[in-house]
């Protein structure tokens, strides 16, 4: 179930509990063969189911797999059994098909499919043995035959859902990686024209101003004053040129800001906080993609298991702790609803080997419903 309350599948489904549940109780009304006392406790075990049934599927799948889901479902479970002994009509069994279509969201397809005949097997007992009904093993058997419709249904819907997904954020991955990959380019080709410039035109530049230094010593007179003059602005250019060198080498930083928002484009569901140190700049690609894969790591576990609406990241220098050489630090952190125990999987386990890589750290920590990332890495790789 998605977290919309206005979503196509809730409202199909609660529509559905209306008429099942207010036919049944009509039926039941107009038979005359039962109490009002009764008719309000199947009323009740309605009205429970559906709160119940809410609660379940307002929580994505990473709630469910928690203490407080299970128990709801378990609870859900007893209330259509309730209903079961509450009315002897039938179709009131669509009660458990809508039940099977949320079992994917919180078990996987397989032990899903496994439990499913036990869902179908109360109905046979209680309606066979309670209610006297013949025909039951058939009715009990048609019915489990819809509770597998709505797994197969549901589960691809689940499928599709991640796959897609996946597909966007594997693209946005690549377009941050294409952003980067094209400072990169821009940034090798800053420093060939800086390079070029320093060892072609500068050592000219700077042995003319040499020569134009011993000239001036051999010279007398108008000549001599010329050829200062000429060393003068030999010398003037020569420093153009050096400064000129200087300033295109300290924009050959990789920006690093736009690769990170460009993951982030054109996606609603998730808000960035960015704070990056105006300070540092880093011109470093190795630096750079491991920052950037960091975070599009925090983008994918808040998206797929912490359903999170929120990713802070923040660029800085980490404290002096009494070493002569900085570290770059980096604090990403999200919101969402967090395991109760941190398990290292491949993508966190990846963020620390490109951290290990770079002879810098990572760590990982849960606190107060948020998941921290702090990198550190030092200066002296990306300076």
């Amino acid at each position: 179930m998605t977290n919309s309350s206005f979503s196509l599948d809730r409202i199909s489904a609660i529509v559905t509990w209306m008429i099942v549940s207010g036919f049944s109780l009509w039926l039941m009304w107009s038979s005359g063969n039962f109490s009002s006392t009764r008719l309000i406790v199947m009323a009740i075990l309605c009205v429970v189911y559906i709160l119940l049934w809410s609660y379940v599927t307002r929580n994505d799948d990473a709630e469910n797999t928690l203490w407080k889901g299970k128990i709801a479902v378990g609870l859900l479970f007893c209330v259509i059994i309730a209903i079961y002994f509450a009315t002897p009509v039938t179709f009131i069994a669509i009660f458990m098909v809508i039940f099977s279509a949320i079992t994917p969201y919180f078990m996987s397809i397989k032990r899903a499919f496994l439990i499913s005949p036990f869902l179908a097997l109360p109905l046979f007992i209680v309606f066979h043995f309670y209610w006297n009904q013949p025909g039951m093993i058939v009715t009990s058997f048609l019915f489990w035959t819809f509770n597998i419709f709505a797994l197969v249904m549901v589960n691809t819907g689940i499928r599709e859902k991640e796959a897609r997904l996946q597909a966007e954020l594997t693209t946005r991955e690549l377009k941050s990686t294409q952003v980067l990959l094209n400072e990169a380019v821009k940034q090798g080709e800053r420093v060939r024209i800086a390079r070029n410039i320093h060892d072609l035109l500068g050592h000219h530049l700077t042995a003319l101003t040499i020569n134009l230094q011993v000239a001036s010593r051999k010279s007398e007179g108008e000549v001599k004053d010329s050829i200062e003059q000429c060393h003068q602005l030999a010398k003037l250019l020569l420093s153009d040129v050096r400064e000129a060198v200087s300033d295109i080498r300290d924009k050959s930083q990789l920006d690093l800001e736009g690769s990170i928002r460009s993951m982030l484009e054109n996606l609603p569901k998730l808000s960035l906080d960015l704070a990056i140190d105006k300070r540092i700049q880093i011109d470093d690609i190795q630096v750079a993609d491991a920052i950037i894969k960091a975070v599009q790591e925090t983008i994918t576990n808040t998206l797929k298991h912490a359903q999170g609406t929120n990713i802070s990241v923040i660029v800085g220098f980490a404290p002096s702790q009494g070493t002569t050489h900085k570290q770059l630090q980096v604090d990403i952190t999200n919101n969402g609803k967090m395991p109760s125990t941190l398990k290292q999987g491949n993508g966190l386990m990846g963020i620390k080997e490109r951290l290990s890589a770079l002879k810098g750290s990572a760590s990982f920590m849960v606190d107060l419903d948020k998941f921290h990332t702090c990198l550190l890495i030092p200066v002296s790789q990306n300076d």
